[in-house]
């Protein structure tokens, strides 16, 4: 009998990992630990679903001239390809952060919560 229980737990245990792990988004993880990841998703679905969308809409780089550019919040190498502000170890704030893209003119904008927000429902 005590078998049957402690396999009915196991069971439970499994299953409620297995349905955290279908909704948190892994890319994510290269920027947020799983445990944040996974409070945000229960406390702020609508933040947690903004940090989804941002995935593909979080950057923009803007080309700008010498001495012109926005406060900077450093210098960043960009890689080959494709690539989303969590491959960059980026975070989402809530305001816009730049960084000056190295060997360029070129200049980062990691878009803030606020700024995603308003593009996601103009959709």
């Amino acid at each position: 009998m005590k078998l049957k229980h402690f396999f009915i737990a196991t069971m439970m245990v499994f299953g409620a990992s297995l349905a955290y792990s279908q909704q948190i988004d892994d890319r994510l993880l290269k920027s947020y630990p799983e445990a944040e990841l996974k409070a945000l998703y229960e406390a702020d679905r609508e933040k947690y679903d903004l940090l989804v969308y941002a995935l593909e809409n979080g950057l923009q780089i803007v080309n700008v001239g010498k001495g012109k550019a926005p406060n900077l919040a450093g210098t960043i190498t960009l890689p080959e390809g494709k690539y989303t502000f969590a491959d960059l170890g980026l975070r989402i704030a809530e305001m816009e952060q730049y960084y000056s893209v190295e060997g360029t003119d070129s200049v980062l904008m990691v878009k803030s919560y606020s700024l995603l927000n308003r593009l996601k429902n103009n959709k």
